[in-house]
């Protein structure tokens, strides 16, 4: 088509959305995406269906401490098992000036994503640490507890969920379908 769409890195996790008119060579939006805590966002994939463009974006793990899961210990520092998932809908109608339209956010780190048509398939893995406090134990999506109707047990060890959701990316406050399995992605 006649725009290009490019996620440029750069260090850390930082990573900007940039859109480039190809007819005219004109880069006409290059901007940061943002979290809830004015933090940057690091994209993962991007797609675009017609004038929807959906950003897959870690909110990273940055902490202090030391934690045990199993048999691992995770040092301080950045912790990939601390991140969590923002998917970030955009109306790009206007290439110059895309209009953010819903943000579904999920605990855990990015295993996959696809899009079929505008539903946008997400899947994590959230990790439960030894010292995690207990309104932890569960995964949220949207900051809401996962229902234990929408969880599934297939290994009573595991000491993480890998966290499915899918959503109508056109619908600015639609359901969100959501389950999880008690064990590794």
């Amino acid at each position: 088509g006649r725009y290009l769409y490019i996620v440029s890195s750069g260090i850390k996790t930082d990573t900007r959305l940039k859109i480039v008119d190809t007819e005219t060579m004109t880069l006409l939006y290059d901007e940061f995406i943002k979290g809830e805590k004015d933090n940057v966002l690091g994209i993962r994939d991007i797609y675009v269906n017609g004038d929807i463009l959906v950003a897959n974006c870690i909110e990273s793990g940055y902490d202090n401490k030391t934690y045990v899961a199993a048999d691992s210990v995770y040092t301080p520092g950045y912790n990939p098992w601390r991140s969590d998932t923002v998917n970030v809908v955009f109306d790009i109608s206007d290439r110059s000036s895309p209009k953010e339209i819903r943000r579904v956010s999920q605990n855990g780190s990015l295993l996959s994503s696809r899009m079929n048509g505008s539903i946008l398939y997400t899947v994590t893995y959230y990790t439960v640490y030894n010292d995690t406090l207990e309104e932890n134990y569960m995964p949220k999506v949207n900051g809401e507890f996962i229902g234990c109707d929408c969880v599934y047990i297939y290994d009573e060890k595991s000491t993480g969920y890998t966290v499915v959701t899918a959503f109508d990316t056109k619908e600015k406050n639609g359901e969100v379908s959501k389950a999880s399995v008690l064990g590794s992605g």
